[in-house]
């Protein structure tokens, strides 16, 4: 039994850590579903599942759950910057200046209130754990590990700000929806309105947002076809609820790029005649099924220059 006891106990155990760290992001994720007054919490109650597990004993390897942090926060800041890349800049020229004034503004004033707490209430040389607080307080995981980051660098040793951003975290996340929740009753904020408003916004915007314009492609069918329909919001909706449904949705992606790229090269770089010979290779059936103009206006090519390579090759065939 005593693989089991390495599984359940053993920080330094490989298998124990992959464990634990499989538990507590699906019990988080679980009970992250669970709405009260319509509200859930989503992946935040992670921390709180990882809070309570550290509470009872359970834990791993140092030098692990840093490297498992650190790549955890890189993920992270990638995946938001995916996010927003594709409204960022026509967002910056909208609103960037008031937007970034209203960020400094908030920063200020976060360190402006965390220093007065300092101040009262912490000891002089606890300044990096009020650093951490404040991370928590403004839920902001990157900056945690930007401090972290610089306090190794200034051969900090004391105790794990992390301690500080954990015990803000959780009142963070209940006060920001909590004040959310009194501003729109306060200020009488209609969601339905304000999401049908930036629709009609989205709309208008179409050109600054290449993948909501409708294509100007026509599909002729050759011969008797069925198609089928389905809206592009239904579809990403079921991928996300979906994993094999979303691994069919990339790999039609994938496929229809990588033909869309296929095609592109074969225009741009070859010769009529190495344009034909590739077509017979890759996509033998059209050559067979289409008629000639469909595939001479497919290869970017006159009928008689068609014919012209049809010929050379057959020759020399």
């Amino acid at each position: 039994m005593e693989w089991l006891d390495n599984l359940l106990f053993n920080p330094d155990s490989i298998a124990h850590i992959v464990l634990l760290y499989s538990l507590v992001i699906s019990i988080g994720v679980l009970l992250g579903r669970i709405r009260i007054f319509g509200i859930s919490l989503g992946v935040t109650f992670i921390l709180f599942v990882g809070i309570l597990m550290g509470h009872f004993g359970f834990s791993g390897n140092l030098q692990i759950i840093n490297f498992v942090q650190d790549f955890g926060l890189i993920l992270f800041v990638y995946c938001i910057g995916l996010q927003v890349c594709p409204s960022f800049f026509s967002s910056f020229k909208k609103g960037g200046v008031s937007m970034n004034l209203m960020a400094v503004g908030a920063i200020l004033l976060n360190i402006a209130v965390m220093a007065v707490l300092w101040l009262l209430l912490f000891e002089k040389e606890d300044l990096p754990m009020v650093v951490g607080v404040l991370c928590g307080a403004v839920t902001n995981t990157p900056g945690l590990g930007a401090a972290n980051e610089a306090l190794g660098q200034l051969g900090y040793s004391g105790p794990q700000i992390a301690n500080g951003y954990a015990c803000a975290y959780p009142l963070a996340v209940v006060g920001i929806i909590g004040a959310s929740i009194l501003i729109k009753y306060l200020c009488r904020v209609n969601l339905a309105a304000e999401k049908d408003a930036l629709a009609r916004e989205d709309t208008a915007d179409r050109h600054e947002k290449p993948h909501g314009i409708p294509t100007n492609l026509v599909i002729e069918a050759l011969e008797p076809t069925i198609i089928w329909e389905m809206p592009r919001d239904s579809m990403e909706t079921l991928a996300e609820t979906n994993a094999d449904l979303a691994y069919l949705y990339r790999r039609f992606l994938e496929n229809s790029l990588m033909l869309s790229q296929v095609k592109a090269d074969l225009l741009r770089f070859e010769s009529a005649k190495d344009r034909y010979t590739k077509l017979m290779h890759l996509f033998p059936e059209i050559i067979q099924r289409a008629p000639l103009t469909y595939v001479a206006s497919y290869l970017q090519m006159s009928l008689e220059t068609l014919s012209r390579v049809r010929s050379s090759i057959s020759t020399l065939q």
